[in-house]
């Protein structure tokens, strides 16, 4: 039997929730959340022009940890579907987009949709 998702987080992420029963052809808001050292590198990352067409939500977090205090999470929403090479390609752009900030993927995540 071929394996339909590569063996690495994302496509284990992908084979669970089929397992699960989740209709992976139905598109969903899909969150991606990216990490940032400060408000500015995160308010900075929300402003560029590519992001402006997806939903935006900036807010800071606590840790927990002394050394991580002061971090903000920004997490961007798509409506799309699950699909892996989608997945994977959203993540590297937004890779490339939030490195000038010193942003890090910090990974994605949806509801589920059984049909």
């Amino acid at each position: 039997m071929v394996d339909l998702f590569p063996d690495d987080a994302d496509g284990r992420v992908l084979k669970g929730m089929a397992a699960g029963g989740d209709n992976l052809t139905a598109p969903r808001d899909i969150d991606f959340s990216i990490l940032f050292p400060s408000e500015a590198a995160a308010r900075g990352f929300v402003n560029l022009p590519q992001l402006q067409q997806y939903r935006l939500e900036c807010r800071s977090y606590d840790s927990g940890d002394d050394e991580d205090d002061g971090g903000w999470d920004v997490t961007v929403s798509v409506h799309a579907v699950p699909a892996y090479a989608f997945v994977v390609e959203f993540q590297e752009k937004l890779a490339m987009w939030s490195e000038p900030f010193d942003g890090d993927n910090d990974g994605w995540g949806c509801f589920r949709i059984i049909e």
